[in-house]
Order: structure tokens, then C-alpha cells, then sequence
């Protein structure tokens, strides 16, 4: 397969143009010129990678050559510090490992019990028998789910408000992408809309209310604000300052992936009764109606297996995206200083190469199957892979167990559901199921 051809591209934008405003469908198209796409954006040299041994080198074996693109937390912190830089100071190497073991294994077992509570609770307030819109009442519970992991209380009156701001701020995160010239931090006056910092201040105001409030005098609990809290206190290398961008932006992040993971999810059961009954029977063979305990999770490995299949069909994180900061090699192709990097899971996930008949839902190919290594990123890989990972999936397969114990399902509605790539693949088009209690 050739390694360096390129599509056709437009004199001044170059690719720019297609990626900004069909993104998924250019991306898609790529893959036919090999397994290195060389593009232009504007002035900005761009290489897309669609071969495991390439993502491999890139995210295992050199990645101190490739620095992250930083586009959600850049949008929170008054200027564009480099990752490279930044992976090196003290601060965040310790705020790295705090909240790296908080969602460790150990520690996620202890949330299971408080995520099952809080989604049977929401599950009494859902309106059954009517069309509700999967992804709104997901994004709800997982955000309440999130809020209580960080902070150890839920939001109250302020859910609608982050829900509102990151809706703002995954827009204009993704636009970051579409520019010719290098953005514009977001703190500076101009050119960025009022709204946006607005979304911003909306966040910071939150966060903050937590950290300096009256909990400051009683403790926070076992939470991941207490522990970074206590280590601000005690070993005085984390500010105030640092805590408040790390948890805005986990705030930011910790719901939506869940949230959209499962509506896809929804969305693939409702076209595949035989997927679901399996999975029903699975549910309600092994565990029945009683409240789900951890050790459950083992006897129900095709839960896992639909939502691994759901990502790989959809995967939240629909690219990765590095930039080199130094001048390297790629399979014989040079690639300068400042490039970027895109890793696409969207089409290396539908790559006939590594999954036999790609658009295909098949959910066993998670159950005893070989999937090649570095061909499946729902979380990237590697040093910078995603640190909620565990607690992602820990999460997913509670809400998909406890729904199902107490809902049925279908989607009246057969429109195919278009995807929307902002920060993560989204549903463009409402995902509307009607539920009714089980006997």
C-alpha cells in the first residue's frame, strides 16, 4: 500500500476546506491513500496515521517527540502552555499520579456501589411510556454521577449550568481544529465571543464555589477534590490555581463519554432484537432484579463486550491528535518540526484490516477474539492514554445493567442518526427510545 499519496487539495486552504465542514467523511476517505496521509491545512503540515505499527511508535516508543494538543484545557487556563514543558514540572507530575490512582482499580470498586444508587434514583423520574431523548437523560445522570465522584455532593441548581457551558465549549474546542492561523488564547479580549467566557467563568465560579467553601473546614470525603486538597495542604506543590483547572476540566469530560457512549449504544441495540434479547437474558438470568454488586460483573461479559463493540463503532474520542516537537521519521517519510498528528479510531476502528466485516455490530468479536494491538483506542494509549478509563467503563456497564433491570425498550423512530464530530462523536440527531417498566 503506498505510504505518501495525498487527495487533491485547494490552493490556499488546502485539505482544511473538506476537513472543516464534511470532518467525518474526509477522514473516512483517507485510508485509500495509504497507511501515512500527508496533508495541508493552510500553512500547517498534517499526517494522518492509519497502521497500528506507525500509532505504536508514535504513542508507546517516542512519545516525548509528539506533544499533546491541548485544545479542551487550553480553552481553561490563561495561556497555551506546552505539554512538553508542562509534563515536566513537579505540579503536574503529582497531580497526574493523585488522580491517576484515585481511578485506579482499587479505588473505582468504591464508587460502584454509589453509581448503582444513583442511577436506580434517576430511573424512578424517568418518564415512561413517552419519547425521551436518551442523550439528554444520560449527560443528566452521568453528570450527577461525575459531580459526586469530584466534589462528593451533586450540583443542584448549577447541573443545567455546566451542561450548558461545556455544550459551549465543545463547540469552540472543535472549531480549534478548523483555523488557518494558530488560535487565539480564549482569555484575550478579542476575537473571542462573549459567550464563550462566559461559558468559561460559568465553570470556574462552580469549581471554585467548592473548593473555598465552607467543606474547605470539614473535609470532602473519600473524593478526588479531598485528596488533591490534602496534598495542596500538606506538601504545598499543587496550587489552588491548578486544582480549579483540573477539575474543571474533569468536569467537563467525566460525563459526556459515558453519556454518549451508551446513547450509541442504544442506537445500535434498537437495530440489532437479537443483541438486545441476548443481553436482556444475560441481565436477568445472572442477576435478576436484585441491586447489582461488583462481583456480578464477570457473569455478565456480553454487557462489556456491547459496549467495547459500541465504541468501536463509535468512539467517543473520534481522534487523537499529537504535534511533533522534533523533527522525525516515519516510515521513511519525514515529518518537520510543528506537524500535527491525527490518529483517527474512527476509521482505523472500521479498518477491514484489523475487523473482519467493519460495520457490522458484532459484539462477540470482544469475547474471546484477538484484536490486534494499538487497532482499538477508545481511550488512546500509551503514557497520555485516558486516566478515567477504568472508571469509564465500570461506569457504562452499571448504567447498562440497571436500565435494563428495570426498562424495556424500542425506538419507534428508523432515520438513520448522524454523527457529529465535536470533541466527542456525538448523536447529531436526537436518539429517541420510549421505555416501559418490566413485570
Amino acid at each position: 500500500m503506498p505510504e505518501t499519496t495525498a487527495p487533491p487539495s485547494k490552493f490556499l486552504y488546502g485539505h482544511l476546506w473538506d476537513f472543516r465542514y464534511n470532518r467525518i467523511q474526509f477522514l473516512e476517505s483517507l485510508p485509500q491513500y495509504g497507511d501515512i496521509t500527508p496533508l495541508r491545512f493552510g500553512l500547517q503540515r498534517v499526517f494522518v496515521i492509519h497502521h497500528p505499527k506507525h500509532i505504536q511508535k508514535i504513542l508507546i516508543e517516542q512519545p516525548e517527540r509528539f506533544q499533546k494538543l491541548r485544545l479542551t484545557r487550553n480553552l481553561l487556563r490563561k495561556g497555551n502552555n506546552s505539554d512538553a514543558i508542562l509534563r515536566k514540572t513537579q505540579a503536574w507530575q503529582k497531580r497526574r499520579q493523585i488522580i491517576q490512582g484515585k481511578l485506579h482499580t482499587q479505588h473505582v470498586r468504591d464508587y460502584a456501589e454509589m453509581i448503582r444508587d444513583t442511577v436506580r434514583e434517576y430511573l424512578q423520574i424517568w418518564t415512561v411510556g413517552e419519547n425521551i431523548d436518551i442523550y439528554r437523560q444520560l449527560k443528566q445522570v452521568t453528570l450527577h454521577i461525575a459531580s459526586l465522584i469530584l466534589f462528593g455532593t451533586d450540583l443542584k441548581e448549577d447541573e443545567h449550568k455546566v451542561l450548558d457551558a461545556v455544550e459551549t465549549l465543545q463547540i469552540v474546542a472543535s472549531q480549534r481544529f478548523d483555523t488557518l492561523l494558530p488560535p487565539a488564547p480564549l482569555w484575550t479580549n478579542f476575537p473571542n465571543p462573549r459567550r464563550i467566557k462566559h461559558s468559561i467563568a460559568a465553570l470556574d465560579k462552580i469549581v471554585a464555589k467548592h473548593i473555598n467553601g465552607e467543606k474547605l473546614l470539614t473535609g470532602y470525603g473519600n473524593t478526588l477534590l479531598a485528596t488533591l486538597v490534602e496534598s495542596r495542604n500538606s506538601e504545598g506543590v499543587i496550587s489552588t490555581a491548578s486544582i480549579r483547572e483540573e477539575m474543571m476540566s474533569l468536569l467537563m469530560s467525566a460525563h459526556e463519554t459515558v453519556a454518549t457512549t451508551l446513547s450509541w449504544t442504544y442506537y445500535l441495540l434498537a437495530q440489532s432484537p437479537n443483541a438486545t434479547a441476548r443481553l436482556e437474558n444475560e441481565i436477568l438470568t445472572q442477576i435478576g432484579d436484585r441491586p447489582l454488586e461488583l462481583d456480578d460483573l464477570p457473569q455478565v461479559p456480553y454487557v462489556k463486550a456491547i459496549i467495547q463493540e459500541s465504541m468501536r463503532l463509535y468512539p467517543p474520542a473520534w481522534t487523537i491528535s499529537r504535534q511533533a516537537i522534533e523533527t522525525t521519521t516515519l516510515a521513511n517519510i519525514e515529518v518537520p518540526i510543528g506537524s500535527r498528528i491525527f490518529i483517527n479510531p474512527i476509521t482505523l476502528h472500521r479498518d477491514e484490516r484489523w475487523f473482519p466485516d467493519p460495520h457490522k455490530f458484532n459484539p462477540d468479536r470482544f469475547i474471546g477474539g484477538d484484536i490486534k494491538k494499538h487497532s482499538y483506542l477508545p481511550f488512546s494509549t500509551g503514557s497520555r492514554k485516558c486516566i478515567g478509563r477504568e472508571l469509564a467503563m465500570l461506569e457504562a456497564q452499571i448504567l447498562l445493567i440497571s436500565i435494563v433491570q428495570h426498562l424495556y425498550f424500542h425506538r419507534n423512530d428508523t432515520r438513520q442518526i448522524e454523527r457529529e464530530a465535536l470533541i466527542t462523536l456525538r448523536p447529531k440527531q436526537p436518539v429517541m427510545l420510549t421505555f416501559e417498566k418490566r413485570n
